[in-house]
């Protein structure tokens, strides 16, 4: 299964699991995924029923390795889509976050046609992707509803607003509009 995901799951002090492994005596999330199977394979044939049943703690354990596993598997299918969405030119190239508030960003704008509703991928640091509607635009102070960078000389500071908090570590990211086809295919993602 791991192989054919060719997903790498997170070391355990980074996935938020290191309490539940420890209870479980694992050392990593694909060893208690293995004994996952291997239990439900001895029940679903009959080879034998295991001596050690799980209590509940552990079975709320392991249901937590899985959840950090899965949202491993949707992090890392997110961010394939996403990279190749960009790879392709689906996805047009806006410009840099230049800038952070508690709500919204500072991108440096030089390309696209910017929309309140618009969903915009950011490239952080490192090649991971999130993406976030505009919720709302600034432009010389002014709120806006729409931005077109494409006819601009020098690059536009524009506002970029989002209904909840700005996403942490954006800085220096890179955003793209998102092709419209991709809306609902991707969620957004909360970082």
């Amino acid at each position: 299964m791991f192989l054919r995901l060719d997903v790498t799951v997170k070391e355990p002090a980074n996935s938020g699991v290191s309490d539940e492994l420890n209870l479980l005596g694992k050392a990593s999330i694909a060893s208690v995924i293995l004994d996952l199977v291997e239990r439900r394979n001895e029940l679903a044939h009959a080879y034998a029923i295991p001596d050690d049943i799980l209590s509940s703690d552990q079975i709320i354990a392991v249901v937590n390795v899985v959840e950090a596993y899965l949202c491993d598997v949707e992090e890392a299918s997110n961010s394939r889509l996403l990279a190749e969405s960009e790879r392709v030119d689906a996805a047009l190239r806006v410009g840099p976050v230049a800038r952070m508030w508690s709500h919204a960003v500072g991108i440096d704008a030089s390309d696209g046609v910017l929309a309140v509703g618009d969903h915009l991928l950011f490239r952080r640091t490192g090649g991971s992707y999130l993406t976030r509607q505009v919720a709302s635009l600034m432009l010389d102070h002014a709120a806006v509803e729409h931005v077109d960078a494409t006819s601009s000389v020098t690059a536009l500071e524009v506002g970029v607003g989002f209904a909840g908090p700005a996403p942490r570590r954006l800085e220096g990211a890179i955003a793209f509009l998102l092709p419209e086809k991709l809306h609902d295919l991707l969620p957004i993602l909360e970082a």
